[in-house]
């Protein structure tokens, strides 16, 4: 029997044992507000909102699982809000436009489209993009690591093994003349490295001997003594 009006059960009777309707395609969810009906492909009972059918008992928009797909499959019909696959093979996918997909990306229908999850991140190299993870202040120091990325204070910390402390007996790596002085003995944390010579203002490297004296020291030999402008800048 057809009902073509409305039951008013009154409060006091129920409805024993009732069996919604078995929707292999589920009709417009605008046409169908306030309706039931059962997908017995995943044995659940939806409502219609009016605007999408909605799983029973579950939170609006939630994540169904589907399935594995092949990249080039068919579009889902009638997809419901959160029904989510997982491709099973890799490349060019066309439910929504082109989109490369790789294996275990996931495709999330979110009421209106579809959208992709890419799930397979691996690590990261010269060639590939991915994950990275951050090297220790040692492992920056060690400079052999090629798996690992430098951050500002890993970087700071391998530039400080490698650096000028002190010119002529004092701090710092400027060389100051006196106009008698040819000689200046200069400290350093670079194991067996040779510095270098600038004038501080101009910039410009110059020619001066050097000889090493041990592993973090070593002597910076003028011709003539310098006089104590211009400065110099000591640097490895």
């Amino acid at each position: 029997m057809k009902y073509l009006h409305e039951i008013d059960a009154t409060k006091a009777n129920r409805l024993l044992i009732p069996k919604f309707a078995n929707l292999a395609a589920f009709p417009s969810a605008a046409s169908s507000e306030g309706s039931l009906g059962y997908a017995d492909d995943t044995n659940t009972v939806y409502y219609s909102n009016g605007t999408a059918w909605t799983s029973m008992g579950t939170v609006t928009g939630a994540m169904t699982f589907k399935g594995g797909v092949a990249f080039g499959a068919a579009e889902p019909g009638s997809p419901l809000t959160g029904d989510t696959y997982v491709f099973t093979t890799a490349g060019t996918n066309t439910w929504e436009g082109s989109t490369v997909v790789e294996i275990g990306d996931l495709a999330i229908w979110n009421g209106t489209a579809w959208t992709f999850v890419q799930q397979n991140i691996g690590a990261a190299s010269e060639t590939v993009s991915g994950y990275v993870e951050l090297a220790t202040n040692a492992e920056a120091i060690t400079g052999t690591d090629t798996a690992r990325a430098v951050h500002p204070a890993g970087l700071m910390a391998a530039l400080q093994q490698n650096r000028v402390t002190s010119v002529g007996g004092t701090g710092g790596n400027i060389l100051t003349g006196n106009s008698s002085a040819t000689t200046f003995a200069v400290v350093h944390t670079g194991k067996d490295t040779k510095p270098m010579v600038r004038e501080t203002t101009i910039g410009n490297y110059v020619q001066v001997d050097v000889t090493r004296t041990s592993a973090t020291g070593c002597d910076i030999v003028f011709a003539i003594a310098p006089a104590p402008t211009p400065t110099y800048t000591v640097v490895i």
